[in-house]
């Protein structure tokens, strides 16, 4: 199953610790969460989009946070947790334990619950998640405008813009030797990379600013472009979509033939800096547990 909010999983971490009144490690609640979800090992892998920590990890810490400052938990020494009396109390209610509730019937909570309501703002995700998702939307309106400059390049702009960004990914010789073929007389190959750094093996590309959907008509004239140059590995990268043929058609042939979309282009040219810059940093802090549990 997917993974719950993190609001669902305030109640039954409580119910788990009500019946189990000793202290209990994160990793314990964990575990027992998982079972009580029926949440795979390889779900529980899953990362928020920043890469940062596994989702189920968050939303689990979020819910024992919530607990926390309710004052229906108490932290027992570094990452361990036990039940309070009021804990005790709250367990054998049914009430969702998410943070409307939490701030309607708890005194202690932190302002910033009540603020976060106030401006209307969603509570059953975690601050880690909201920074993901604004972090995912502001990487969508980056990805149009590089899509709308692409379509204003030439088409030799365009396949040296690719290249720029495969060597950028790492492929090249020792200088970054992408070389973009003549325009014309290319006989459907559009750049050439080296592998490595010391040109053991090359690649051949096929780069294409089209508006309609890629078939596999392109990439078989594309394949036979490879085995006219006796070549075992391709690129194709397109600003449009591949169609289902195509994907099918390139996953048959004996040739390692990548595709490349629009939307995979753009992600990948954020990601090796490409046509963009960085305008602003923002460093997260988090308490340093280590520092407050010294003994000194």
């Amino acid at each position: 199953m997917g993974i719950p909010k993190y609001s669902e999983f305030s109640r039954p971490i409580l119910t788990f610790l009500a019946n189990n009144p000793q202290v209990h490690s994160m990793n314990e609640i964990r575990s027992v969460m998982a079972n009580v979800f029926h949440i795979s090992k390889e779900s529980q892998r899953e990362l928020l989009p920043s890469g940062t920590q596994p989702i189920f990890t968050n939303r689990v810490s979020w819910a024992i946070i919530d607990l926390l400052w309710c004052g229906l938990v108490s932290r027992e020494g570094r990452g361990n947790y036990k039940i309070t009396e009021a804990g005790v109390l709250e367990s054998k209610k049914s009430a969702p334990l998410d943070r409307a509730y939490l701030s309607a019937n708890y005194k202690t909570i932190y302002a910033k619950i009540n603020l976060a309501k106030k401006n209307g703002e969603k509570n059953d995700i975690t601050a880690e998640e909201s920074i993901s998702n604004a972090c995912e939307e502001i990487n969508k309106q980056v990805s149009l405008g590089i899509m709308d400059n692409i379509r204003k390049m030439s088409p030799y702009a365009f396949e040296q813009l690719v290249v720029d960004l495969l060597n950028s990914m790492g492929y090249g010789g020792l200088d970054n030797s992408g070389n973009v073929t003549k325009k014309s007389n290319d006989e459907g190959i559009d750049g050439i990379l080296n592998q490595d750094k010391l040109g053991l093996d090359v690649i051949y590309l096929q780069a294409k600013r089209w508006q309609g959907d890629i078939g596999r008509k392109e990439i078989q004239s594309f394949v036979g472009a490879l085995a006219g140059k006796h070549a075992t590995k391709g690129i194709f990268i397109t600003t449009s979509k591949f169609r289902d043929t195509a994907i099918q058609y390139a996953q048959s042939v004996s040739q390692k033939i990548i595709l490349i979309d629009g939307d995979m282009l753009a992600k990948l040219m954020i990601d090796h800096n490409v046509g963009v810059s960085t305008y602003r940093t923002i460093k997260l802090k988090r308490v340093d547990s280590d520092y407050f549990d010294s003994d000194i």
